[in-house]
């Protein structure tokens, strides 16, 4: 796996020295707004930290269901972008909502729809969700001479992430498919959606192959949240 990028990017102005300041990450650095005792500000930092506490357990529950998965990948600070997102409708309901991770991408860098160039399509029933993807050449970004072959992985995450124990994931792959002699075809990967209107989220994963090898190279992989559904 490759070492971290260094972001050398021009710091950007600061909006208000009296009120940001600047943080460093992995990512790169942002303006962040300064803690300051008996504010607005200071009341909505501390309501969004209650949140962000509550939420940590839940997305690291979620985050340990798809490890198996997000190996290949080079997701950097998933646990505040997640809960960013999760915190405002769980401060307004105390649920944890997942639909609202609709397009969620797990490489800030190396996003899906660069990876594939081609228009997958969601169609959801009563019992399954399946996920057609049309096959054939130029549907896989091809990034150097090295990789051979590529495939696509459905995952269905469901359950509620506030209980301990209580996720389960639903899983398709499909076949590896050749940059060279791709036959003209669609795939479609079916999966199970859980009863009872209990929470879920389908991501697809495409991967890289170099022969029998994964590809080395965090680019070769892409994988988002396509679609979300149930809850309670």
């Amino acid at each position: 796996m490759p070492g971290k990028k260094k972001h050398n990017r021009k710091r950007p102005p600061c909006p208000d020295p009296k009120l940001y300041e600047w943080v460093d990450s992995s990512e790169g650095g942002y303006w962040r707004l300064k803690k300051q005792k008996g504010t607005p500000v200071n009341i909505r930092f501390s309501e969004n930290n209650e949140a962000t506490k509550s939420l940590a357990p839940a997305i690291k529950r979620i985050r340990n269901k798809l490890k198996e998965y997000t190996r290949s990948l080079d997701p950097g600070r998933v646990q505040g972008k997640m809960s960013g997102l999760l915190s405002k409708p769980f401060k307004e309901t105390g649920l944890l909502n997942l639909s609202v991770l609709k397009g969620f991408e797990f490489q800030k860098e190396h996003v899906l729809d660069k990876l594939l160039l081609t228009q997958y399509q969601v169609y959801t029933y009563s019992n399954y969700v399946e996920l057609v993807i049309p096959v054939e050449g130029g549907t896989v970004k091809k990034h150097n001479s090295l990789v051979t072959d590529f495939y696509f992985e459905g995952i269905l995450l469901y359950g509620d992430a506030l209980k301990d124990g209580s996720l389960s994931v639903e899983y398709a792959v499909s076949a590896p498919y050749s940059f060279t002699n791709t036959v003209k075809e669609a795939c479609k990967l079916k999966l199970r959606l859980p009863e009872n209107n209990i929470p879920w989220m389908l991501m697809l994963k495409v991967s890289c192959l170099e022969g029998n090898e994964m590809a080395a190279h965090v680019k070769h992989y892409g994988m988002k949240v396509v679609e979300a559904g149930g809850g309670f």
